[in-house]
């Protein structure tokens, strides 16, 4: 009797050990869930920071460069791995059938190595 008695504590005990574990093991796993989504609200966050400089440098290069003010209209990364462009297109404020483009490097101080402006229309 006092065997059987043994066994079924240590049977309890052991159940209670794996409640335990399914329980440590649940708690970190949303744990990690949280962490993961504060890390990506962050990227979101300097995404769009990166694109609002690249767009502002964009408005700069083309006042400074072809006298013209502009409108961004759009702005996205560059889907190349390890790519550092930001894209952006828009138009010519006083005519918006003048199409403008710019290749934005912002790991390179937002430098703009390549841009579109369409020609005047007569």
């Amino acid at each position: 009797m006092g065997d059987e008695k043994k066994e079924l504590e240590i049977k309890e005990k052991a159940s209670q050990l794996r409640t335990k574990i399914l329980i440590f093991s649940f708690m970190l796993l949303i744990g990690s869930l949280l962490a993961g989504g504060c890390s990506i609200m962050k990227n979101k966050t300097e995404d769009k920071k990166l694109l609002k400089n690249a767009e502002e440098e964009t408005v700069k290069f083309f006042k400074e460069k072809e006298h013209v003010d502009v409108i961004v209209t759009k702005s996205e990364f560059s889907s190349a791995i390890g790519g550092d462009t930001i894209f952006v297109d828009g138009y010519v404020k006083e005519d918006p059938t003048r199409k403008i483009s710019a290749d934005v490097h912002y790991k390179d101080n937002y430098n703009i190595d390549s841009f579109g402006l369409d020609k005047k229309k007569e």
